[in-house]
């Protein structure tokens, strides 16, 4: 059907060209010219053609990929973080373990997550990162269990600590 396509714009092409033919223009020349512009159509769906192909091979390859990521949970980074700190033995004060101890035993895709969990902690001086400078070595160090997103949650400003009194009459009469 494609073949019948550029045939058809073919004949087009040539009713068209022979109403426009230049009286000096040669058969061999207008031939010559039909020629050169079905193998430029030509190579032009082809082009899209294979471009079509990439496109459709990229979806069969990334479909099955995306299907597994909806699949997994939501990333909660607060839940990991607790994870993290459930690791820590309870019994000493400042106990410092792997990271490989938190990753052990877990889906690829589950470390990237935990790192990121652990570059939170860190950041919220939940724990402190360390390493010898070894590849796979970092440790982690506990520091506290205090986690400054429950304290955040927690926390009402000043400001919006009085306006459950203050109504909206006593607001207005003081700008007047």
């Amino acid at each position: 059907d494609v073949a019948s396509e550029l045939a058809a714009e073919t004949e087009e092409d040539v009713a068209n060209s022979q109403t426009s033919v230049a009286p000096t223009q040669s058969y061999e020349d207008l031939v010559a010219r039909m020629v050169a512009e079905f193998v430029q159509k030509s190579q032009a769906w082809m082009a899209s053609s294979d471009m079509a192909r990439k496109v459709q091979s990229w979806h069969t390859m990334i479909a099955p990929r995306l299907q597994a990521v909806e699949k997994r949970k939501a990333f909660d980074i607060h839940e990991y973080g607790s994870q993290i700190l459930d690791t820590f033995p309870s019994e000493e004060e400042h106990p410092t373990i792997r990271f490989s101890q938190v990753a052990q035993s877990k889906r690829k895709e589950e470390v990237s997550r935990y790192f990121l969990a652990t570059l939170m902690l860190a950041n919220g001086l939940n724990v402190e990162i360390g390493s010898q400078g070894n590849i796979n070595d970092m440790t982690l160090k506990f520091l506290s269990e205090r986690r400054h997103h429950q304290d955040l949650h927690e926390f009402q400003a000043a400001s919006q600590a009085g306006s459950s009194q203050a109504g909206p009459s006593q607001a207005g009469s003081s700008q007047q």
